[in-house]
């Protein structure tokens, strides 16, 4: 979400062409507000024959959303007899209605429920928007840039009104506007950064940009490569962002005659991707913008899970106006129902064809360019003239900043995906995820094998990340082993890695920068496999394993998931033997001689389209055991795994690794795995230091005690009363279930 300003508008005569469209563009609002059940599609032909001044104030009008908002009607008209749904009921939302919800995935042990775990990466798709899509939306698909036709007129619109939803949606003022971008927030942050770094053609030097601790790499690596110089701020005693250290900064820079006039833009995500940890918004954009700093959020991994809030109100009219971020930038696929939407930039803009941050007074209110009428990112739609020699660019900020032809379908998906979050409540959304995340670090903590990273006393997304501790050996379960098995002994989908948080990951496992380069250098040399090929130590690379915990999950899911971990924590290591390992791609393949099936014959190929009907993907739900079955298979199934190796004659030759490499081996091997089958837990002798971790974890947070301020996420999250959900909200739960029944 980008601070680009937008021009002023002067209606004057043109009131008669807002007038003239308002009913249709109202119709096409209440046609969003109820995709779920509305079975009518009203559509409009606007009058307008060319390109004019009175199209563009059309345009303006169609993203005018104070006066949408306005002239909206309610979305649900609620009895008091609707409003006995109970907020626990906010697990049955999407449901059966989720796209592979039933969906049954083969695997060495047999057909397992598909159980999707993984949304923080990338969430699932919806029917009902699908469907909405489908019947509503793809049958009158055009291109945009042009109101001439139907079709293009009708699409436009409804784009619009997409943009307009999710300016509501994530409390921008009149002063804010949406801008889509292309794959995600990464693109986001590239289109923000772009317009920043047109300064340096005026002779600016580069900004100074200070990051957060929890950065993904999308927040980082941009900025490496325009900045000479990057900021990191680091975690507090109870492993949030230290705002003490922030404000010593923003005083450093500011006290320092060569860095007080330099443009300072302060990048942070609004929660971490790996635990859930969140930042005080507020207080981090108040103190950016008492030292003259731009306030940039990347909301990545929090906006599926909190209210985004681009002015929030803390209740003190001075703080809010200091507390106004200044650009916000999130991924649509990360929400429920969003995937295939493109990502947003939210910015507030000011007066003027430019917009300019006024430093502070001792700066003698300098003004630092940010934005240029040239935009990032030039093409189709973004000129209004170009002849063969010169090229004039829109007024209107928005075509301006989205060249060439959009993701049209996309946007408009988004806009549902907003819709339903508003829908299911994000009051709601809160506690059932808060929940959730509870039962797990409740349960999970009580297991010394199991090591849940990052602070676990406050307020946090729906998002876990571990480590599984083999007191025996001293190490750890590889983490790529720990997500396979939760695969395919149970069909719950994890994620492993590092999460593409390589400096905040290193900090929560205790990696050191000096360790760290005896990683980065052990990942740069080839070894040889044992096949005599050059392979690189991929397996040697640190990481841990994640799990979401979304409010549409099951409380049967959530259950099986704390049991199905908790079992691997204590004997997940008897199955190491049964996986081949590979050391350069750091991944575990059931042995294909142990057991015929092949989980590649069951994989889809677009090779086969056209060739034959399409089928849905496996729904024969009756194929897999259940939940309680299959941790009972599990359970059953390692009692006998010690007597099979033991009296089989399965080997594993020992891994090949250089000499040095072993003093950072972190992981269990497979041969190890069995040797301690074989012997009685005796510690095979080829082992070099089996007592002597390379890093160890931080898990000594002090509790926080921070009185988060009113408007800040962590404080909406922690709120007991932000919990309720609204009778609106509740209503439609029901109806959905409902609805959901009589199918």
């Amino acid at each position: 979400m980008l601070r680009i300003p937008r021009p002023r508008s002067n209606f004057g005569s043109q009131t008669s062409i807002r007038n003239s469209n308002f009913s249709s563009l109202e119709t096409n609002r209440r046609s969003y507000d109820n995709f779920f059940s509305s079975n009518s599609f009203e559509t409009f032909y606007p009058s307008s024959d060319y390109i004019s001044e009175e199209e563009k104030e059309y345009r303006k009008f169609s993203r005018s959303i104070s006066e949408v908002n306005s002239l909206s009607k309610s979305l649900l008209s609620v009895s008091d007899s609707e409003c006995s749904t109970p907020v626990a009921k906010i697990g049955d939302v999407g449901g059966s209605s989720i796209i592979g919800e039933d969906l049954v995935i083969p695997g060495p042990f047999g057909p397992r429920k598909c159980v999707y775990l993984d949304q923080t990466a990338s969430n699932r798709a919806v029917e009902e928007i699908e469907d909405f899509l489908r019947a509503k939306v793809l049958p009158i698909y055009a291109n945009t840039h042009t109101t001439n036709t139907y079709c293009a007129a009708q699409i436009t619109t409804l784009r619009e009104e997409a943009r307009s939803i999710i300016h509501d949606e994530c409390g921008c003022s009149e002063d804010d506007v949406v801008i889509f971008t292309g794959s995600g927030t990464t693109t986001a942050i590239h289109k923000f950064l772009g317009s920043i770094i047109t300064q340096q053609k005026d002779g600016f030097p580069p900004p100074l940009v200070i990051v957060g601790p929890f950065e993904h790499h999308s927040n980082i690596l941009p900025w490496r490569e325009v900045t000479d110089r990057l900021i990191t701020v680091a975690t507090n005693s109870s492993g949030f962002v230290d705002l003490k250290q922030l404000e010593g900064i923003l005083k450093s820079i500011r006290g320092n005659k060569m860095t007080k006039s330099r443009l300072v833009v302060g990048s942070f995500s609004a929660g971490s991707n790996v635990t859930g940890a969140l930042s005080d918004d507020v207080a981090i954009t108040a103190l950016l913008h008492k030292y003259g700093a731009f306030s940039f959020w990347d909301y990545a991994a929090a906006a599926p899970h909190v209210k985004i809030c681009m002015n929030p109100k803390t209740g003190n009219d001075s703080l809010d106006k200091l507390c106004r971020k200044d650009a916000i930038s999130f991924s649509g696929h990360k929400f429920l129902g969003g995937p295939q939407t493109p990502g947003n930039i939210l910015s507030c803009t000011t007066s003027g064809p430019d917009m300019h941050m006024p430093c502070p007074k001792s700066l003698n209110r300098k003004e630092i360019r940010i934005s240029k009428p040239t935009p990032h990112g030039h093409g189709g739609g973004t000129v209004v003239f170009v002849t063969q020699a010169r090229h004039r660019y829109l007024n209107d900020l928005v075509e301006r900043n989205e060249g060439g032809t959009p993701d049209i379908v996309g946007s408009i998906r988004l806009g549902l995906v907003f819709q339903l979050q508003k829908l299911s409540g994000i009051g709601s959304i809160v506690q059932k995820e808060g929940e959730f995340t509870r039962q797990v670090i409740k349960a999970w903590r009580k297991i010394p094998e199991i090591i849940i990273l990052g602070p676990t006393d406050a307020p946090r997304l729906p998002i876990i990340s571990f480590l599984i501790y083999n007191k025996r050996m001293d190490c750890y379960l590889h983490h790529n082993f720990v997500t396979t098995l939760l695969n395919d002994l149970f069909g719950i989908q994890s994620r492993s890695g590092c999460m593409c948080a390589g400096p905040y990951g290193q900090l929560l496992l205790g990696i050191d920068d000096k360790l760290a380069k005896v990683y980065e250098q052990m990942l740069s040399v080839p070894i040889r496999n044992s096949n005599g090929d050059a392979a690189y130590g991929v397996v040697f690379k640190p990481g841990f394993t994640r799990v979401s915990l979304p409010y549409h999950a099951s409380q049967q899911e959530i259950s099986y998931l704390i049991d199905a971990v908790m079992l691997i924590a204590t004997q997940g290591w008897k199955f190491l033997p049964f996986y081949e390992m590979n050391s350069a791609t750091g991944t575990f393949k059931f042995a294909s001689n142990l057991h015929q099936h092949n989980t590649l014959n069951h994989r889809v190929s677009l090779k086969t389209f056209g060739s034959e009907r399409v089928a849905s993907s496996d729904k024969n739900i009756d194929l897999a055991p259940d939940f309680e079955m299959a941790l009972s298979y599990a359970k059953h199934l390692l009692d006998s795994v010690e007597q099979v190796l033991v009296h089989s004659d399965i080997t594993i030759s020992n891994e090949a690794f250089p000499q040095d490499w072993y003093p950072f081996r972190w992981f269990l091997l497979p041969s190890e795995a069995l040797f301690l089958i074989r012997h009685g837990g005796k510690i095979p002798k080829y082992s070099k230091n089996p007592n002597k971790l390379p890093f160890i974890p931080k898990t000594n947070y002090k509790t926080n005690k921070y009185n988060w301020i009113l408007g800040s996420i962590p404080n909406s999250v922690r709120q007991k009363k932000h919990f309720e959900g609204t009778r609106k909200e509740l209503a439609f739960l029901s109806t959905l279930k409902s609805q959901r029944s009589l199918k």
